[in-house]
């Protein structure tokens, strides 16, 4: 009995995290899954991995020998063999997210990745091997504190590698932050989100994070946790950066015109089962969220969730294959209101409205509303 208060102590005191709980609720996107290991199993056996390295390999041509003789190289000063390695088995996940700069009244955009390791496998590589890898190398890296961690800082000036949009700060990702702290491997491109991280680690977890968001919680929902990778887009969180972002003010515009023909999407997600059966390489949910109802041309889809048996012209060699519903008829009353409520092509096309929507009516009228669509090789 003496031992149990310790026990239970010590499975508390390092808690389970996940990337949906260490980033705020103004995350544009996340990407995750709860089993690394799985998923890449999952791709080697479906081929997709070889695949795509070798379409690397032959894109790429002679950069990807070189880039494939580096890592290598990292590989085997960290004592890693890639025949033998073992896929870690746990969480992984990586999400986007405005950044403020209170003191200059700016918004940028962080990134953060965590990933769930096993502790007695990787604490000598993170603790010795690699701090003498990069002590070797030619970066340019410092040690700082966070939330009472030794964590390495990269500089690294992107500018000179990539071209970034104008309204984004092209210095936003010249810095790299990175730790490994009680099984978990924490990267990030700001100091606030990955002391934050640390906290959750220990069991100090944030108000406002993701996991209460409303939006984010939703979709989840609707994709299910049957797949082995969720992805999800909080459109309005995106709309929210982009318009505090541009100081032109145009954005608005551009988004209310979007709005206006695609609907007002708050968010849109994907759950993704790979090689769920011999015969299938990847099974896919979407779902698009609508709080204010349903309107603009996505608004035409369907609201089917339950799958249809797959009809007899598809045959068994097909590549993919998607089934849906459309509500046709709602579309030319839809084309008619979007036309309307723009000033400029109301005024030109109002003279020809009557017989376009007449024509559209017996174009549209005899289909039906479910599709069927697929691709062989």
């Amino acid at each position: 009995m003496l031992l149990v208060a310790p026990i239970v102590f010590a499975s508390l005191l390092y808690a389970d995290v996940q990337i949906q709980q260490v980033v705020p609720d103004t995350t544009i996107a996340v990407f995750s899954t709860n089993n690394v290991g799985e998923v890449i199993d999952h791709l080697n056996s479906a081929g997709v991995c070889e695949t795509i390295l070798d379409m690397c390999s032959s894109i790429c041509g002679e950069s990807y020998t070189v880039c494939d003789a580096q890592c290598t190289e990292m590989l085997n000063a960290l004592g890693i063999d890639k025949e033998t390695w073992t896929p870690p088995s746990g969480h992984a996940g990586i999400a986007i997210y405005p950044v403020v700069d209170y003191e200059v009244g700016s918004v940028g955009i962080g990134l953060l990745g965590i990933i769930e390791l096993d502790e007695s496998t990787y604490e000598e590589i993170f603790s010795t091997k690699l701090e003498t890898y990069l002590s070797e190398s030619e970066l340019e890296i410092e040690s700082v504190n966070l939330s009472g961690r030794d964590v390495w800082l990269i500089q690294n000036d992107l500018t000179k590698q990539i071209d970034t949009p104008s309204f984004i700060n092209s210095g936003a990702f010249d810095q790299w932050y990175f730790v490994f702290s009680d099984g978990y491997f924490i990267v990030g491109s700001e100091p606030n989100a990955i002391a934050i991280a640390l906290l959750a680690v220990d069991g100090d977890f944030e108000n406002d994070m993701l996991d209460s968001n409303e939006d984010y919680i939703s979709l989840v929902d609707r994709c299910g946790n049957e797949g082995d990778v969720f992805a999800g887009v909080l459109l309005t969180n995106l709309a929210d950066t982009i318009i505090q972002m541009d100081k032109s003010g145009m954005s608005m515009m551009v988004l209310a015109t979007f709005k206006s023909i695609f609907g007002d999407v708050d968010g849109i997600a994907e759950s993704v089962s790979i090689a769920p059966s011999s015969d299938v390489l990847v099974d896919a949910k979407y779902t698009a969220l609508m709080n204010d109802g349903r309107s603009g041309l996505l608004g035409l889809l369907g609201a089917n969730a339950t799958q249809q048996p797959i009809p007899d012209f598809v045959q068994p060699e097909v590549v993919s294959y998607t089934q849906g519903q459309i509500n046709l008829d709602k579309f030319v009353a839809l084309i008619k209101e979007s036309i309307q409520n723009n000033p400029l092509l109301g005024m030109q096309m109002a003279p020809q409205m009557e017989q376009m929507e007449v024509g559209l009516n017996l174009f549209f009228n005899p289909l039906g509303s479910n599709y069927h669509s697929f691709s062989t090789g």
